[in-house]
């Protein structure tokens, strides 16, 4: 950190000069350890994604089809599946506050009160 500036100054216009890919495949050559650093849009599409199942479509209650990102562990006896979509606000509420021992009733009351959704 003591010399970045000086660093940046000399670095950036020498890595302009090329692009991203042809860093990658030169690093690569030489047996530097690397990969792109990609935008989401550029890794969701991302081949090694693709291949892995790693994007996922789910229905969503509010906006339809929705891609979001799939599981990354891989079980042969017991595969994991992303099955529905992230809950919406307070759409489970009920659920776990009465699976905590909450009544309906002081459910309600911290509803009304705004504590909870």
């Amino acid at each position: 950190m003591t010399h970045r500036e000086e660093l940046i100054v000399v670095l950036e216009p020498l890595l302009a000069a090329r692009s991203t890919a042809e860093w990658v495949r030169l690093l690569d050559l030489a047996g530097v350890p690397v990969g792109p650093i990609q935008s989401v849009d550029e890794a969701l599409v991302d081949p090694q994604i693709i291949a892995r199942g790693m994007v996922t479509e789910v229905q969503h209650p509010s906006i339809g089809a929705l891609a979001q990102i799939n599981c990354p562990i891989r079980l042969t006896r017991t595969p994991v599946a992303v099955r529905t979509a992230p809950p919406l606000l307070g759409q489970h509420t009920d659920d776990v506050l009465l699976g905590a021992g909450f009544s309906a009733e002081r459910i309600q009351s911290l509803r009304e009160t705004g504590a909870v959704a």
